[in-house]
């Protein structure tokens, strides 16, 4: 195969798509066998399983004989020998609890970034054939490689309003104070979208947001290496992507709101109000009694 340079980034972009289908082979063939997977608990909720360590193994010594002068920080061991101006965030599998469980939301993501900006990310979720491929300047795109077909092109949607918008967000692993400021985020937003969806997986929320899937999204809690892939294709791909106070420049990022540019401001004001008044009053009082489990809902009663 002839080289293909991701142009201006130094990166073969034939061998990244290589590199990162490979792994997620590997990442395919072990959820047939999940169940019989070693799964290893770093936190309450935050799972690390041996194919997760098996592809970062993989994944790290094949971009660090391709690129020894870089840094790389994967999610699960931060390889920092390379001196050179250029970071590789490695996640092997994003959304193992997903893949432990045989949800088909997880991915491998793998990106590249120099003086603080990406050059190149891909994101391939195997389980639901799509990769997700974007170089800086030369726009994102998503290809099915079990179909055979060409890459074609991605762009996010031109929702303006919260109330055309279908969102996505994600809880962090660290429960109690943050989550319960992530469910009034989620509150302030049932007063106004479509829906809400949490699929478990921030590097494909970051696509699907590129994609149109989602119009927005936002997360708190983040590692570098699960939104450095997708921050490039969902910007890549006409998205706004910042944290909460609407830089765009900020990374490492532990809080990342991505919308189409008409929907980005009111996604942030939404934010703003919920950290303001961070409970649930805003989708009315509690209830003076109990709740019956049958009968009408609350929202049926006189």
């Amino acid at each position: 195969m002839n080289p293909d340079p991701a142009s201006g980034t130094g990166v073969d972009r034939a061998w990244l798509r290589e590199l990162i289908l490979t792994a997620g082979r590997t990442l395919e063939s072990a959820s047939s066998r999940r169940r019989d997977l070693r799964v290893d608990r770093k936190g309450q909720v935050d799972l690390v399983t041996e194919t997760d360590l098996a592809i970062q193994e993989h994944l790290v010594q094949e971009i660090s004989g391709a690129h020894p002068g870089d840094r790389i920080v994967a999610e699960e061991e931060d390889r920092a020998e390379g001196r050179g101006a250029s970071v590789w965030y490695v996640d092997p599998l994003d959304g193992t609890t997903n893949f432990v469980h045989g949800h088909p939301f997880c991915a491998v993501s793998i990106a590249r970034w120099t003086d603080g900006q990406p050059d190149v990310g891909a994101v391939y979720a195997p389980l639901l054939d799509e990769l997700f491929f974007a170089v800086h300047g030369q726009g994102a795109t998503l290809e099915r490689p079990g179909t055979g077909r060409q890459a074609r092109p991605i762009h996010c949607s031109d929702c303006r309003s919260l109330d055309d918008a279908l969102l996505g967000t994600g809880f962090p692993y660290h429960r109690g104070a943050t989550a319960r400021l992530n469910l009034a985020i989620c509150g302030h937003a049932l007063t106004r979208v479509q829906g809400i969806r949490r699929a478990g997986s921030a590097a494909l929320d970051l696509c699907h947001v590129g994609l149109g899937r989602l119009d927005g999204y936002w997360e708190m809690g983040l590692g570098d290496w699960d939104v450095a892939a997708g921050i490039l294709v969902a910007r890549e791909a006409g998205a706004v992507v910042s944290d909460f106070e609407a830089s765009p420049d900020r990374f490492p990022v532990r809080r990342v709101a991505a919308a189409a540019p008409g929907l980005h401001p009111d996604l942030l004001a939404m934010i703003r109000a919920a950290h303001v008044q961070p409970d649930l009053e805003v989708l009315g009082p509690l209830p003076a009694s109990p709740l019956s489990l049958v009968g009408p809902l609350p929202a049926e009663l006189p």
